[in-house]
């Protein structure tokens, strides 16, 4: 199940594909948000925070994984999740990217290299 930008996504309740979706969509953000992975305060933890509340957005409570959510969201594992040199070079859409890949049922261990 890769993006497929035709599809309506749900953006009234908190999920993944909706944080894979509004990845995508900048001029969905909240007003002021800015993109830095770098920053736990600008990374898409943080988008999903502002955008829907003090939700729930640890592993545990998204069932998820706590090795697929350290993947995707943590930096530890960028380089080796995003194929990149810098924390700066990994972008929302390649996040949203990793979030449509596990999303998929693949798993994140086929998909990552």
């Amino acid at each position: 199940m890769l993006w497929d930008p035709k599809k309506d996504v749900d953006l009234s309740k908190p999920s993944l594909e909706g944080l894979s979706y509004l990845l995508r969509n900048k001029g969905l953000w909240p007003k002021g948000f800015a993109w830095d992975y770098t920053s736990n305060l600008r990374c898409a933890i943080a988008l999903g925070k502002e955008t829907w509340g003090r939700v729930a957005w640890q592993g545990h409570e998204m069932h998820m994984p706590v090795s697929d959510y350290s993947r995707i969201f943590c930096a530890e594992r960028f380089r080796r999740t995003y194929n990149v040199h810098c924390l700066s070079d990994v972008t929302p859409e390649l996040v949203a990217d990793k979030i449509d890949q596990y999303l998929s049922g693949d798993g994140l261990d086929k998909v990552i290299n």
